[in-house]
């Protein structure tokens, strides 16, 4: 996978990312769900996926930030016609934002939307879990073509680089956006 961010005005940046991979999958339960093959991605394949990525970034810092934003809109798409066994499109939308209340106390603040249409290998669907979304659940425990999350992190310093974090997390996966019922 490479990609490739070009800085066009002051925080502002505009890219691509294109991902080619062959996938194998190594070991299959014989009383799994992908033994069937009617998982997408649950047999060989290869994947050519690109994306065209509008990135904003104010953050002072991009491993620890305490001030500023990060606003990333992401449109990725993969094509039968390019090569990939799989087409699917997707769009993301990653908004974070860091403030300090006072010394070296941090709020940070995060919502994602996450969307892909067609069929995306099971592996490659938005998912919930992880070390960084909804932390506490297995990395890809939820997943499913549509994805909502927020997070909320506060980080208290203590002593020296010791400090204590606290945070809050919602989130929801489903097969796609619901739509709101008219009368």
């Amino acid at each position: 996978m490479g990609e490739v961010l070009r800085e066009v005005r002051r925080g502002w940046f505009v890219g691509g990312r294109i991902q080619v991979a062959h996938r194998t999958l190594q070991e299959v339960s014989d009383s799994g769900q992908l033994v069937t093959g009617t998982v997408p991605g649950s047999d060989d394949g290869t994947i050519v996926e690109g994306a065209l990525l509008l990135t904003r970034d104010t953050r002072d810092n991009t491993i620890y930030p305490t001030r500023g934003q990060f606003h990333q809109a992401v449109v990725l798409g993969a094509a039968t016609a390019l090569g990939s066994d799989f087409g699917y499109g997707g769009v993301r939308l990653d908004v974070r934002g860091y403030l300090s209340p006072g010394g070296r106390h941090v709020l940070a603040l995060r919502a994602l939307g996450d969307a892909r249409s067609g069929t995306p290998p099971f592996d490659l669907l938005p998912q919930l879990g992880g070390d960084v979304l909804l932390r506490g659940y297995y990395q890809g425990r939820f997943r499913d073509h549509t994805l909502v999350a927020l997070q909320g992190e506060y980080r208290l310093p203590v002593f020296w680089r010791i400090g204590l974090v606290g945070f809050a997390e919602a989130g929801q996966v489903a097969p796609r956006a619901a739509r709101r019922a008219t009368s």
